[in-house]
């Protein structure tokens, strides 16, 4: 995964993380979103920084971010991206539509079901991650 390591990518990307998050603090989709991954007992970062990428929701211990997506989200983009971030860290991405209750519990059901990041990863055989 490629970091922000120029002062100005670095400046770029906590502007555009500090954008998505006064606009997440208003959002139906996301908030109704919060209030389901509250439910699962882990704790939850909005609009984490991930490299280039700002996810929804972040949990470090799991390794699992969740994205909200409308219409407009590219899904051949997005999940190219994706199994990208898997193959390199074990991150994985679970997107949910925009109120789709489906969705919300698929990733619910994934997530009690989930090993940890670092178990993930040493199954990948990438290296170990303090938490």
């Amino acid at each position: 995964m490629k970091w922000p390591t120029r002062k100005e990518h670095h400046k770029y990307m906590r502007a555009r993380q500090s954008q998505n998050m006064s606009r997440a603090l208003t959002n139906a989709n996301e908030n109704w979103m919060r209030d389901i991954l509250g439910k699962t007992g882990h704790k939850w970062t909005r609009q984490a920084q991930w490299g280039f990428r700002l996810f929804d929701f972040w949990n470090h211990s799991l390794g699992i971010a969740v994205e909200v997506d409308g219409l407009e989200h590219n899904k051949s983009y997005d999940s190219s991206r994706d199994e990208y971030n898997y193959q390199t860290s074990g991150i994985v991405v679970l997107r949910v539509g925009n109120l789709n209750r489906d969705d919300a519990d698929k990733a619910v059901a994934y997530i009690t079901s989930s090993c940890t990041w670092n178990e993930r990863r040493s199954e990948l055989g990438l290296p170990f991650i303090r938490t």
